[in-house]
């Protein structure tokens, strides 16, 4: 998970506020397949699921702080939250499809949620590894 300053915008719905510490979701949201984004609330936290969520905004500091998932090597090289790469994207299943997560940058500190669903296994690439470890960086 990658933890940083920063606020959703343009959400499609509210989320599922959970309640609990902060921890406690960014681990529930890691743990949840479908699970794009966590925000931390004054209760607990906002859970964003795949398609619920279409951006948010990188700050500088502040209370307003999200966490979202990333592969192990990208957590390792580069500027944070996309290590000098162009876009960051995970591949998660249900058990049946396969659900791919990408964030890129549009503008400065604006980043975009991109879904898509590949219920055929020709159309996962051939360097897929299911997202088992994980780093957690704060910026």
């Amino acid at each position: 998970m990658i933890l940083m300053f920063g606020s959703v915008i343009d959400p499609v719905n509210s989320g599922k506020e959970r309640k609990g510490s902060w921890e406690e979701c960014v681990m529930e949201c890691l743990k949840t397949w479908n699970c794009a984004l966590v925000s931390k609330s004054s209760n607990g936290c906002i859970i964003y699921f795949m398609n619920e969520i279409k951006s948010f905004k990188k700050n500088d500091g502040g209370d307003d702080i999200l966490a979202f998932k990333s592969d192990f090597e990208t957590c390792l090289i580069g500027n944070p939250p996309l290590f000098g790469n162009i876009s960051s994207s995970i591949i998660e299943t249900n058990g049946m499809d396969f659900y791919r997560t990408e964030i890129t940058e549009s503008s400065e500190n604006i980043l975009n949620f991109n879904f898509t669903i590949h219920k055929c296994t020709k159309d996962i690439p051939k360097d897929y590894v299911s997202l088992m470890g994980y780093c957690t960086l704060y910026i």
